[in-house]
């Protein structure tokens, strides 16, 4: 090849490259960063925010794990899941708490645990998630995620009606709630 040639496929790339990315400047719709902007504005489904409601969220649960949890759920929702098994009467430990943060039209989003609490008085469990977002023009996949997690809770409850109280905070939104109820016995 010569000196030409290779200066003319240089010439030609940049050409490309340079033409893309005014493109996608000028257009900011089809970019990655209006997609994430817009799935933060979709109506969020849940109880009720997060400032309604007023907790005393009890002590720190020491007898839990993250563990893996795939839950393909549209909305934000909470299971509890006994051996692989959706259950709403759980018996004996471990059993584990899975939580969707919904569906989302890319990838980039993650949730993480903050903290878990327990109030044994008022049979309530708290779990406090981050739903992390992707950045403004982080590279992301375009196909529909279900950012979830699961909470493996090792813990001898008391037996009774008890309620899952989940929060998930998210960056430049308000927090979601999700509330399960389920029935513990040995």
């Amino acid at each position: 090849m010569s000196t030409n040639q290779i200066l003319l496929i240089i010439l030609i790339s940049s050409l490309i490259i340079g033409g893309t990315y005014i493109f996608l400047h000028q257009f900011p719709s089809v970019t990655n960063e209006s997609i994430v902007e817009n799935e933060l504005e979709k109506p969020k489904i849940e109880e009720g925010t997060f400032g309604e409601f007023t907790f005393d969220k009890g002590e720190s649960m020491e007898n839990y794990k993250v563990v893996d949890c795939y839950y393909k759920s549209q909305i934000p929702d909470v299971i509890i899941k006994k051996d692989d098994i959706v259950v709403n009467n759980v018996t004996g430990v471990p059993f584990v708490v899975c939580i969707s943060a919904g569906e989302r039209k890319t990838g980039g989003y993650n949730l993480s645990l903050n903290d878990i609490s327990i109030n044994r008085e008022n049979f309530q469990i708290f779990i406090d998630l981050f739903l992390k977002v992707p950045a403004k023009g982080e590279m992301v996949t375009q196909a529909f995620t279900y950012p979830s997690i699961g909470v493996e809770i090792n813990e001898v409850l008391d037996v009774g009606e008890w309620e899952v109280i989940v929060t998930i905070e998210q960056k430049n939104g308000e927090p979601l709630l999700l509330r399960k109820s389920f029935t513990f016995s040995n």
